[in-house]
């Protein structure tokens, strides 16, 4: 079933989620993080899972940010100590997309600085996109192997309700 509701006053009862997955939602202009988080440990169950992904680095933030309605970044650091405050345990957070950040500061900070330049977000030609899957690939492999990056342009993070 679809239910549509606020992610800041979910519209389920208490308890009812062994797990939640939050992609690319915390950072918007819309969801309060406070309310977003209570909300999350208030309908997960006790040991009960949430999985998110994050825009990461503050200094990151550019024009994109504004087109795709992103009004926060986050360190491994400041998602953590977020988590913890709202209530969360077990609280891993992760850096990905590291390979390629190379790429999206050049593209974020020097490119979009012409003028009408779009986001970044669409379609890319189909040997472009092979290469930026097979470089996230990679990288999963490497994280898979116990590498931890320590930056990136996205954060992997797991938290559990007590």
């Amino acid at each position: 079933a679809v239910v549509a509701g606020s992610v800041n006053e979910l519209p389920f009862g208490d308890a009812s989620f062994a797990a939640i997955t939050s992609l690319d939602v915390l950072c918007h202009a819309g969801a309060e993080p406070g309310a977003l988080l209570a909300e999350s440990l208030r309908v997960l169950r006790p040991g009960g899972l949430l999985v998110m992904n994050l825009p990461a680095l503050p200094w990151l933030r550019s024009a994109h940010d504004a087109r795709v309605f992103t009004v926060r970044r986050y360190t491994r650091a400041s998602i953590t100590a977020e988590l913890a405050g709202a209530g969360f345990v077990d609280i891993r957070a992760r850096y990905w997309n590291a390979l390629l950040l190379p790429l999206m500061i050049v593209q974020r900070k020097v490119l979009s600085r012409r003028e009408g330049a779009a986001s970044d977000v669409g379609a890319f030609p189909a040997w472009l996109d092979a290469l930026l899957f097979a470089a996230t690939r990679l990288e999963a492999r490497l994280m898979r192997l116990g590498l931890n990056f320590p930056v990136g342009g996205s954060l992997i993070v797991t938290a559990t309700r007590p």
